[in-house]
C-alpha cells in the first residue's frame, strides 16, 4: 500500500492520521490547518511508487494476448476468453495487442493482486458495455508501450445495470479469496439494486487504484459516459492521452496525482476531478508536470479538497470562456455603479467645494458624507429605484450572499446602489478553470485560463507561489472565500474579468500583477451580503476583512474601485498603480474601514468622484492633485524633487481628474513638481513613457529627469497635502 501524505509546513504538531477503507485499498493522510490572518503552506508528498514511474515489464513472464475482430488469443496464464469478452483473474503482466470489436476486458483479480496491462497498438470498441472494467485488484497499471497507438471507443449508452457487462468465470487456479470477491462483486453489479453511483459509467473504468504510465498515446472516446475513471486513486506518469467525453474526462474519485505527460481532453463536464467529499484527507488533485490542453462545460480542474499545482503547461476553456461573457455583461449594464451622488468638483477658483469633496478649501482631509436614504423616491440622478430590464422578468432569480443576481444567462445588472452579477442558477454545475474545495496552490507552471465563472476559485484558501498565470474570466479572475496570497516571483496577469481578485482577507506580497476588470480591480469582502451593517445610511466595515499589500508590482485597471474592502487597506511596501474609473460612481480607493500606507509607492488617477485617500494613521507622506478639467489619457507623468530626482513616473492609461501619489521619498518641507513628458536618465531601461520595461512594472521609482512641461511646482506641507490645479 502506497501512503499519501498531505503535509502542513507551519504546523507546530502532527495531525492525527486516519485510515479509511475505499474502493480496494486503504489511503493514509495527513490533514493540514489555517489560521485567520495567512494560510498556512500546505503540500501533498509520497504520492508515486517506484512501479508507477517504472513502465517496463518482464517479456518472458508476460502473458501475450492478440485481439482480433472478435477473437481472442492467450498465451500464458491469468486471462482467457469468454463469450467473446477478455477476463484477467490474477495478478501479472498482460501484452494486448490489436483490435476488439463489441467485447470488453474485464479485471477480476484478488485484492491483493497487482494487474499490469500493456496497451502494444490496442484498439478496442464496445457499443454495448463499456471496454474496459476494472472490477477487482490491489492495483491495476495500464502502460502504454513506447511508439504505439492505441484507441478506446464507448458507444454504450449511459451507465445502467443492463450494459455494466459482469461475465464472470471460474478459475481453479485462482485462491478462494479470489473467488468470493469475484463472486461477490458479479452479485452486486447484476442485483436491480445496484448503487447508481458504483456502476461502470467510463470507458475506462476501475473501483481500485489505477495508474498510467508509458510514452505511447492512448485516445478515449466516450459518447455517452465518462472518460477515464477510477474509484479510488488515480495516477498518470506518463502518456500521449486524449479523452473526448460526454462525461467528466479523467476521475479519480478519492485522488489524482499527474508527473507527466500530454493532455487533450474535451468534456462536456469537468475536465480532470476529485470528488470524495466524505473524506476531508481525500478529494485533491497535485499536479507535477505535463501538457495540458483542457476544454469543459464545466469546470477545467476540480478538486473536493486541494488542488495543487507544482508544474505544468495548461490551457484551459470552459464554458463560452471568459470573453464572450464579460462582454455580454456590459452590454446588459445600466451604467457605472453609482454608490452615491457625491462629486469632488472643482469650482472657478481651481479649489475642490467643501459641501461635495473629502477636502475642505485648505485642502484638509474630510469625513465623508453619509449615504442618501436608501428609502428616498427615484429621481433621474438617483437611479436606485428604477426597476430591473424586462428581459430577466421571465428567468428565475435568486438573491446570493455576494448580492449578485442569478438566473440562466451570465449577465450583469447595474442599477443603482445595487451592483448585480448574473451567474448559472445551478450551483452543482459551474464553469471554472481551477477550483479547489479548500485550498488552492500554484507553485510554478505556465497556466493559461479562459473560464465562463472564475478563473481560480476556492471556497477556503489560494496560495499562489510562483509561476505565469495568464487569466480571462466572465466573473473574477481570482476567487477565494477565506484568505487570498500572492507571493514570490508569481507572475499574474487577469487580462479580462468582471472582478480581478476578490477575497476576506488579500495579502499581496510579491510578484507581478496586472489587472483589468469591469467592476472593482480588487475587493476585499466576506461571503455576508454587501449590504449587510448598514448604519445611519453608511456602510459599516466587515469584520476580518482587509486587502493587504506588502510587495510586489501590482498594476490595476478597473472600470469599477480600483482597491475596495469592505474594512481596511494597508500598504506596507510594493510598487502599486491603480487606473481607476473614469465614470462616477466608483473610486480608486473605496474602503469602509481605514487605509493605511506605512511604506512603498503607491500611484492612483481616476474620476473625482467618490474620491478616498490615505487616513492620518498612515506614516508615510501622500499628495493629492485635483484637476479642474478631465486629463486626457497616455499622458507620461513624472513627479520629480528639487533635484529632478524621480519620485514616480508612470504613462495614464486613462482620462483623470484626481491623481493621488505616495512615497517614502516623499518629505515635508521640500519642494516638488509635476510633469508631462520629457525623458529619464542615468538607466537605459527607462523610457519617457514612465514605464520600467527590466521589471515590467508600470511605475518608475528612479533615474534622473529632464525636458518635459511643468504642470505644478508645490511644497508638502502636510502627511496628505492637496494641490488643486
Amino acid at each position: 500500500m502506497k501512503n499519501y501524505k498531505i503535509k502542513n509546513k507551519l504546523a507546530l504538531a502532527l495531525i492525527a492520521i486516519s485510515f479509511i477503507a475505499s474502493g480496494c485499498s486503504n489511503a493514509q493522510t495527513k490533514s493540514s490547518s489555517t489560521s485567520t490572518a495567512t494560510t498556512a503552506v500546505t503540500s501533498i508528498t509520497d504520492k508515486y511508487s517506484d512501479r508507477d514511474l517504472d513502465p517496463s515489464w518482464d517479456e518472458s513472464t508476460a502473458t501475450k494476448i492478440t485481439l482480433s475482430g472478435n477473437s481472442i488469443t492467450t498465451s500464458g496464464y491469468g486471462a482467457q476468453e469468454k463469450n467473446g469478452s477478455l477476463i484477467i483473474q490474477s495478478g501479472g503482466t498482460y501484452v494486448l495487442s490489436g483490435t476488439l470489436d463489441s467485447a470488453q476486458i474485464i479485471v477480476e483479480a484478488p485484492d491483493t493482486d497487482k494487474v499490469q496491462i500493456v496497451f502494444n497498438n490496442v484498439s478496442i470498441t464496445n457499443k454495448d458495455s463499456i471496454p474496459l472494467n476494472i472490477k477487482t485488484a490491489d492495483k491495476v497499471f495500464l502502460t502504454l508501450a513506447d511508439n504505439t497507438t492505441n484507441k478506446i471507443v464507448d458507444n454504450s449508452g449511459a451507465a445502467t445495470s443492463n450494459n455494466s457487462n459482469t461475465s464472470s468465470v471460474s478459475n481453479t487456479s485462482t485462491n478462494t479469496a479470489n473467488s468470493e470477491s469475484t463472486a461477490t462483486n458479479s452479485t452486486d453489479n447484476n442485483s436491480s439494486t445496484t448503487n447508481k453511483t458504483d456502476l461502470p459509467d467510463a470507458a475506462i473504468y476501475s473501483k481500485c487504484n489505477l495508474t498510467i504510465n508509458g510514452n505511447g498515446s492512448l485516445t478515449v472516446n466516450s459518447n455517452n459516459n465518462e472518460g477515464i475513471k477510477s474509484k479510488d486513486e488515480l495516477v498518470i506518469t506518463g502518456g500521449n492521452i486524449k479523452v473526448d467525453s460526454k462525461g467528466d474526462a479523467l476521475t479519480g474519485k478519492d485522488s489524482i496525482a499527474i508527473k507527466g505527460g500530454s493532455f487533450d481532453l474535451n468534456s462536456s463536464k469537468d475536465g480532470i476531478k476529485s470528488s470524495n467529499s466524505t473524506d476531508t484527507s481525500k478529494g485533491w488533485i497535485s499536479i507535477d508536470g505535463g501538457t495540458f490542453k483542457i476544454s469543459a462545460a464545466n469546470d477545467g480542474i476540480d478538486a473536493e479538497t486541494i488542488l495543487e499545482i507544482n508544474a505544468g503547461d495548461f490551457d484551459i476553456t470552459t464554458g463560452n470562456g471568459g470573453e464572450a461573457v464579460s462582454k455580454q455583461s456590459q452590454e446588459n449594464s445600466l451604467g457605472g455603479r453609482r454608490k452615491n451622488d457625491m462629486r469632488l468638483d472643482i469650482d472657478q477658483q481651481n479649489r475642490i467645494p467643501q459641501s461635495n469633496s473629502k477636502f475642505d478649501n485648505q485642502g484638509n482631509m474630510m469625513a465623508p458624507p453619509n449615504k442618501p436614504d436608501s428609502n428616498s423616491s427615484a429621481t433621474q440622478n438617483n437611479p436606485a429605484q428604477r426597476s430591473s430590464p424586462k428581459a430577466f422578468s421571465d428567468n428565475k432569480i435568486t438573491t446570493t450572499t455576494s448580492s449578485r443576481i442569478k438566473n440562466q444567462n451570465n449577465q450583469t445588472i447595474q442599477a443603482g446602489d445595487l451592483s448585480t452579477h448574473v451567474e448559472n442558477s445551478n450551483s452543482s454545475e459551474s464553469s471554472k478553470g481551477l477550483k479547489a474545495g479548500t485550498d488552492l496552490i500554484v507553485n510554478n507552471g505556465s497556466i493559461t485560463v479562459n473560464a465562463e465563472e472564475d478563473a481560480l476559485h476556492s471556497n477556503k484558501n489560494i496560495n499562489i507561489n510562483g509561476g505565469n498565470l495568464n487569466v480571462k474570466a466572465g466573473d473574477d479572475g481570482i476567487h477565494s472565500e477565506e484568505i487570498l496570497n500572492i507571493t514570490n516571483e508569481s507572475k499574474v496577469t487577469i487580462s479580462n474579468s468582471y472582478e480581478g481578485i476578490e477575497s476576506k482577507v488579500i495579502n499581496i506580497k510579491g510578484g507581478t500583477i496586472s489587472i483589468v476588470s469591469s467592476d472593482d480591480g480588487i475587493n476585499g469582502a466576506s461571503g455576508n451580503s454587501d449590504f449587510q451593517g448598514m448604519r445611519g445610511g453608511r456602510e459599516s466595515a466587515q469584520n476580518g476583512v482587509s486587502v493587504n499589500i506588502s510587495g510586489g508590482s501590482l498594476t490595476v485597471n478597473a472600470q469599477g474601485d480600483g482597491l475596495d474592502s469592505n474594512a481596511d487597506i494597508n500598504i506596507t511596501g510594493g510598487k502599486t498603480i491603480v487606473y481607476g474609473p473614469s465614470n462616477g460612481g466608483n473610486g480608486s480607493l473605496d474602503y469602509t474601514g481605514t487605509a493605511k500606507i506605512t511604506n512603498g509607492t503607491f500611484v492612483a488617477i481616476g474620476t473625482a468622484d467618490m474620491y478616498q485617500g490615505f487616513d492620518d494613521s498612515s506614516t508615510q507622506n501622500t499628495v493629492t492633485f485635483g484637476f479642474s478639467s478631465t486629463q486626457s489619457e497616455n499622458q507620461a507623468l513624472t513627479l520629480v524633487d528639487s533635484n529632478n530626482n524621480v519620485i514616480t513616473s508612470f504613462k495614464a492609461q486613462k482620462s483623470y481628474q484626481a491623481l493621488l501619489i505616495s512615497s517614502d521619498k516623499l518629505k515635508e518641507g521640500e519642494i516638488y513638481a509635476l510633469y508631462s513628458g520629457g525623458t529619464i536618465s542615468e538607466n537605459s531601461s527607462k523610457n519617457t513613457s514612465g514605464e520600467d520595461s527590466s521589471t515590467n512594472s508600470k511605475l518608475n521609482t528612479s533615474g534622473s529627469f529632464s525636458g518635459g512641461e511643468k504642470i505644478t511646482q508645490f511644497t508638502l506641507s502636510k502627511k496628505n497635502t492637496v494641490i488643486n490645479i
